[in-house]
């Protein structure tokens, strides 16, 4: 039973895909530390598991995570930390071991505090995309 578990585990570690990073160029040199912004994040086929991360001091804090239900979409409001160096959005199907093929479309688009879009929104049909921006003090 041990044996069936850990090749049990192992197919599941080999199985899933590495997720590609985007370093997304902002106007300015990136976001602005304690400004807020608004993350608007919309899915097309499958629910998609949201994950925001901040980069302060070198060390990765998880910021928040949601769900955006298929065909809905969510606005994350979040106001930059003083000392961060970059945010990193993870998007992934919210099904383990679903099918890629089957991912759709995600649209993030970045909006700052009176509701204008920074840059154009980003598509990504990829079901694993780590999405970075850099932060300016």
């Amino acid at each position: 039973m041990k044996k069936l578990m850990l090749a049990l585990l192992i197919a599941a570690v080999i199985s899933v895909p590495a997720a590609e990073a985007i370093l997304i160029p902002l106007p300015g040199g990136g976001l602005q530390a304690g400004v807020p912004y608004i993350f608007r994040i919309s899915a097309n086929v499958t629910d998609v598991a949201v994950m925001l991360q901040a980069l302060v001091r070198n060390r990765l804090e998880l910021e928040q995570t949601l769900m955006v239900p298929a065909g809905g979409t969510v606005d994350l409001p979040f106001t930059i930390p003083s000392r961060a160096n970059e945010v990193i959005i993870v998007l992934d199907p919210a099904m383990i071991g679903s099918d890629p093929q089957s991912f759709g479309d995600v649209t993030v688009t970045i909006l700052d505090q009176n509701l204008v879009p920074i840059i154009p929104a980003l598509t990504f049909t990829d079901p694993h995309i780590e999405v970075v921006c850099e932060v300016v003090p």
